[in-house]
């Protein structure tokens, strides 16, 4: 199974920072970094659909600005169908493309997209 990217809670991740225990991936300690994480990740582990799935993971590089970033998705999924997806958790607030503060979240979301649609 996949192995989570785990930040330190000491580093500018982590102000609402959740841990607990994930039955869906053998009781393995999850680690979440909002609020928002909790909530989805409570709809991941309630879901029927969902076979397992892997916090913090995967970890894709981009280009923005000419500098070259990285990206954790905050959930890969995998359903019980087979079918996979990536997810990325934002407050729409987050996604307002009219907003100049939103260019680096908007661009790393577009970078997921690409990326995250090559991932297993």
């Amino acid at each position: 199974m996949h192995t989570p990217n785990i930040v330190p809670r000491s580093s500018k991740y982590g102000n609402n920072y959740w841990s607990s225990l994930g039955p869906k991936v053998g009781m393995r300690e999850v680690t979440l970094y909002s609020d928002l994480e909790f909530d989805h990740w409570v709809r991941v582990e309630t879901s029927p659909g969902v076979e397992t799935y892997c916090e913090q993971y995967p970890k894709i590089s981009y280009v923005f600005n000419g500098e070259l970033h990285t990206s954790i998705f905050d959930m890969w999924v995998q359903m019980k169908n087979g079918t996979v997806k990536c997810c990325e958790v934002k407050y729409e607030s987050e996604l307002n493309p009219e907003n100049p503060r939103n260019s680096r979240t908007l661009k790393q979301i577009e970078a997921q997209k690409i990326k995250g649609s090559r991932k297993e």
